[in-house]
């Protein structure tokens, strides 16, 4: 059971079809004691005010505890002693598909379709980003994958996606890959997923940044 925050847009009008944001981690702590769904709630409403374009309904989904975690944003079980739990991603994208976006779509005036869905996840939640993308291509068009462990299980999420290329180069993706300056073992995997998306993917956009002067948990917020 999952504790889910859904941050509705000011002004929300049942009238309108939102896009959505289905954020992990969703009520954690950022750095600066602020929670993760009040940081993408006003992120999105600033950014929408900023850019005249409609805001979106931000879907964001608690994580319960690490355990959970590794259970939940991990492909494959890996580093066994510390996550004993890890490897569940696959019934975790079932969740996703067969029960929290239905019941989304059901409650709440939104886009029903790829193109309306966005999934953003930092560090192991990341990797989870990155996993949808190859092995379930079809529930998200949008995908914003910070800081993403993809070292996990030998880089199996990396694996995944050579192996889905050839079937995945010709749909019209939007990839935005983000790290800190100073993660320098995720930096290296963050740059090789950009130059995938980059170049492998011609009808999709791929974005990259670093923010400078920090690492894994300081460039989580910005």
């Amino acid at each position: 059971t999952y504790p889910v925050f859904i941050v509705l847009p000011a002004g929300y009008n049942p009238a309108l079809r939102y896009e959505t944001l289905y954020a992990l981690d969703g009520d954690d702590l950022t750095p600066d004691n602020q929670k993760v769904y009040d940081l993408v709630g006003k992120t999105c409403q600033e950014q929408s005010a900023m850019t005249g374009k409609q805001n979106v309904i931000a879907v964001c989904i608690g994580a319960l505890g690490q355990d959970e975690r590794f259970r939940d944003y991990t492909p494959v079980p890996f580093m066994v002693k510390n996550a004993p739990t890890s490897g569940g991603s696959e019934n975790y994208a079932q969740f996703f598909e067969k029960e929290l976006i239905p019941m989304i779509e059901k409650e709440y005036s939104v886009d029903t379709t790829s193109h309306g869905r966005v999934i953003c996840g930092h560090s192991l939640g990341g990797t989870f980003s990155g996993f949808m993308f190859a092995r379930h291509p079809l529930v998200f068009d949008n995908y914003i994958t910070l800081s993403p462990a993809f070292y996990w299980g030998d880089g199996a999420v990396m694996e995944y996606e050579v192996a889905a290329r050839d079937t995945l180069s010709q749909l019209n993706r939007l990839v935005f890959t983000g790290c800190g300056q100073y993660e320098e073992g995720i930096k290296i995997f963050a740059r090789e997923w950009n130059y995938r998306m980059g170049h492998y993917y011609p009808d999709g956009k791929a974005g990259y940044n670093e923010v400078k002067g920090t690492g894994h948990d300081g460039s989580a917020a910005e």
